[in-house]
């Protein structure tokens, strides 16, 4: 959904993408007529961001994405804008915790993630004039202040050595701490079993379980079990 070109006034261009229609209209309630804001456009598909993010009169200053797109996730949609089009500021949003993409959004050059209850906080984020000018990626949550995730943003040439195409998700994609821990629950033991086994953290633990289903495609732990079965991923 188009809503307007660049005008050359001050305010932020901001372009969101998100795949769920009902997402889309409750980011449009919140950014449209909202001072300092100008909102270009809402679009479900990652290739109309990133073709907009290409076009000078619909270029924005801010890119809003969701974290998990259908089939691609949008620390992939960020590495592609910051190849090609570096000045456009990158900020993730997701209705999941927000701490178990910090390390994913940081490597593509985003900086910050952002819960979809706390929308509040994305309006301040994208009005941050220090964000502008390379302030450090945080992570903003229910009841918890920004925080810097755990750098200032990569350079030119950090972003595009993270930028590089996604590869099918396996062995190199799936690091093998992520294998143990679907390994663990493969051999039937249970979370806290595979924490003490693994001697990681509840946080780490549900961390670790979120990005593989992410990556597997899989909507839990007993079907990314099953695929990494399927695909002989696990040690």
């Amino acid at each position: 959904m188009m809503l307007g070109m660049r005008d050359g006034l001050s305010a932020t261009g901001v372009g969101v993408l998100d795949n769920d229609p009902l997402a889309l209209r409750m980011f449009r309630a919140v950014l449209h007529d909202r001072d300092g804001i100008d909102l270009l456009w809402l679009v479900s598909s990652p290739v109309a961001a990133v073709q907009s993010c290409l076009t000078a009169a619909a270029r924005p200053d801010v890119l809003v994405t969701d974290m998990a797109l259908e089939g691609i996730g949008g620390t992939s949609v960020c590495a592609k804008v910051k190849e090609l089009s570096g000045s456009i500021r990158v900020i993730g949003v997701t209705a999941y915790r927000t701490d178990v993409y910090l390390d994913d959004a940081w490597e593509s050059g985003m900086e910050a993630v952002v819960s979809k209850t706390r929308l509040d906080d994305l309006v301040v984020r994208i009005l941050d004039e220090d964000a502008a000018h390379g302030g450090p990626p945080t992570r903003e949550e229910n009841g918890s202040d920004p925080t810097p995730v755990r750098r200032a943003i990569p350079s030119s040439c950090e972003a595009r050595q993270s930028s590089k195409r996604p590869t099918p998700v396996g062995r190199k994609t799936l690091p093998n701490r992520e294998l143990e821990v679907l390994g663990c629950f493969s051999r039937g033991l249970n979370s806290r079993e595979a924490m003490d086994r693994l001697d990681i953290t509840r946080s780490t633990l549900a961390s670790y379980e979120h990005r593989t289903t992410v990556k597997l495609g899989a909507r839990n732990r007993t079907e990314a079990v099953a695929v990494c079965i399927r695909r002989h991923l696990l040690p």
